[in-house]
């Protein structure tokens, strides 16, 4: 009986598993796919999945500046080839709307980009605003310090 079950609880495993991994390839890359403004800050992507409506990717953000600075989740864009998508948090959308980030620091976190129709083309991540946050809450945003932060690869890169 309990042999039963076990091979009956694998087979459900082995199921789901397949149905999670979507039949995509995931793309580690290597660290040399830096973007950044000097003196503001740096951004990296660690991977990408592609899900041919979304793809899911690993962004890590490094400050430069020698002062707190603020990026919005909004001016966190996303494309692939012309299309333009939207960026969530992959886990229920939950996560940082703001990140804050102290001088030196990193964060790295895993998104997604929904395009809403099948794409094609280079992959492409932009912060297009980087603010100061003198007030050192994490929250509060203050005068621009750049933007326009633009990470891409190519559709066979990618692949």
């Amino acid at each position: 009986m309990k042999s039963g079950l076990f091979k009956h609880l694998l087979a459900l495993a082995l199921v789901y598993g397949a149905l999670g991994c979507g039949g995509r390839r995931m793309v580690k890359l290597d660290g040399a796919n830096v973007s950044g403004k000097g003196g503001v800050a740096s951004m990296r992507v660690g991977w990408i999945k592609d899900k041919g409506k979304k793809f899911d990717f690993e962004l890590t953000i490094e400050s430069q500046s020698n002062e707190s600075i603020i990026v919005m989740l909004p001016d966190v864009h996303c494309y692939r080839g012309k299309t333009r998508g939207v960026v969530r948090h992959t886990f229920f959308n939950t996560g940082e709307r703001t990140i804050d980030l102290l001088p030196g620091e990193q964060k790295t976190f895993n998104a997604l980009c929904h395009l809403g129709s099948e794409s094609s083309g280079p992959f492409k991540i932009s912060i297009e605003r980087i603010y100061l946050n003198s007030a050192n809450d994490g929250m509060t945003r203050g005068k621009q310090l750049g933007g326009r932060l633009e990470w891409s690869i190519s559709d066979a890169e990618g692949k």
